[in-house]
Protein backbone atom coordinates (compact mmCIF):
# COMPACT_ATOMS: atom_id res chain seq x y z
CA UNK A 1 0.00 0.00 0.00
CA UNK A 2 1.46 3.22 -0.74
CA UNK A 3 -0.38 6.93 0.16
CA UNK A 4 0.62 10.23 -0.78
CA UNK A 5 -0.02 13.96 0.21
CA UNK A 6 -0.30 16.39 -2.32
CA UNK A 7 0.73 19.48 0.75
CA UNK A 8 0.06 22.34 -2.07
CA UNK A 9 -3.60 20.87 -2.55
CA UNK A 10 -4.27 18.66 -0.06
CA UNK A 11 -5.29 16.04 -2.27
CA UNK A 12 -4.44 12.87 -0.76
CA UNK A 13 -3.59 9.54 -3.00
CA UNK A 14 -3.93 5.68 -2.44
CA UNK A 15 -2.69 2.48 -4.52
CA UNK A 16 -2.87 -0.54 -3.60
CA UNK A 17 -1.65 -3.41 -5.65
CA UNK A 18 -1.59 -6.94 -5.13
CA UNK A 19 0.85 -9.53 -7.27
CA UNK A 20 -0.89 -13.07 -8.31
CA UNK A 21 1.93 -14.58 -9.96
CA UNK A 22 0.28 -17.82 -10.37
CA UNK A 23 -2.20 -15.34 -12.45
CA UNK A 24 0.44 -13.92 -14.12
CA UNK A 25 -0.73 -10.51 -12.96
CA UNK A 26 -0.92 -7.72 -10.84
CA UNK A 27 -3.96 -5.61 -9.85
CA UNK A 28 -3.88 -2.24 -9.01
CA UNK A 29 -6.23 -0.58 -7.07
CA UNK A 30 -5.58 3.83 -7.24
CA UNK A 31 -8.13 6.24 -5.77
CA UNK A 32 -7.84 10.22 -5.22
CA UNK A 33 -9.71 12.08 -2.87
CA UNK A 34 -11.58 8.84 -2.13
CA UNK A 35 -12.73 8.77 -5.50
CA UNK A 36 -11.26 5.41 -7.66
CA UNK A 37 -9.23 5.91 -10.96
CA UNK A 38 -10.41 3.94 -13.44
CA UNK A 39 -8.60 2.48 -16.48
CA UNK A 40 -9.07 0.18 -19.04
CA UNK A 41 -6.45 -2.95 -18.59
CA UNK A 42 -3.89 -2.97 -21.09
CA UNK A 43 -4.42 -5.86 -23.55
CA UNK A 44 -2.47 -9.11 -22.99
CA UNK A 45 0.93 -9.48 -24.70
CA UNK A 46 0.89 -11.44 -27.79
CA UNK A 47 2.25 -15.18 -27.47
CA UNK A 48 3.99 -17.20 -29.87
Amino acid sequence: MWQGLDAATGAVASAIWIARPAAGHTLVFVDVDGRPVEVRPAAAPHEG
